[in-house]
């Protein structure tokens, strides 16, 4: 039922097939009569030892499952958000057809597409990628959406806009990473 529980058997008599079904159900040690009390203490502080061991190494290896399956769910849960802050629609202009594939190289990515209608006649075609790959970049490429998505107007200049999303994207940056 537990194998980290150190089990040592006494008996009176062994044999090889006493010994080969009992180690198959979990025993780790024998000690045989007559027994000598020093060895029979030695036996169980290694067998104790043993067990403390293999419960520490079992609640580990739990600790880790448990966080890599957090960890999975966090970035099913991060591909989501990332998907949802794609263009749902996409504006059209006349004269043009506009339309747009993305797939991340890995569950998130730097990738940034967006089209945003500024007037009946003007739509922002908006393409970046943000240097790095997974979560850090994705982490990026949301600001760079964000301070586009506020910054965006018919009335400001892609010059404009540039200037003013590079103000706001640099200084959350960091110095050997770029859009």
């Amino acid at each position: 039922l537990d194998s980290t529980l150190p089990i040592v058997v006494m008996t009176a008599w062994g044999s090889i097939e006493l010994t080969v079904e009992a180690m198959r159900r979990g025993v780790r040690d024998f000690i045989l009569k007559p027994w000598e009390n020093a060895r029979l203490l030695d036996v169980l502080r290694e067998q104790i030892e043993f067990g403390y061991e293999a419960r520490k190494e079992h609640r580990l290896r739990a600790e880790v499952d448990a966080r890599a399956r957090e960890n999975v769910r966090q970035i099913e849960e991060a591909r989501e958000i990332q998907r949802r802050l794609l263009p749902k629609e996409i504006p059209q202009v006349c004269g043009c057809d506009i339309s747009f594939a993305w797939q991340p190289a890995q569950a998130v990515s730097g990738d940034y597409f967006d089209v945003l209608k500024l007037d009946e006649d003007r739509v922002a075609l908006c393409i970046a990628d943000v240097s790095g790959k997974g979560l850090p970049a994705a982490l990026l490429m949301s600001n760079v959406q964000a301070a586009v998505r506020a910054f965006a107007s018919a009335e400001t200049s892609p010059a404009e806009l540039c200037a003013r999303v590079n103000r706001v994207v640099s200084s959350n940056i960091a110095d050997d990473k770029f859009i």
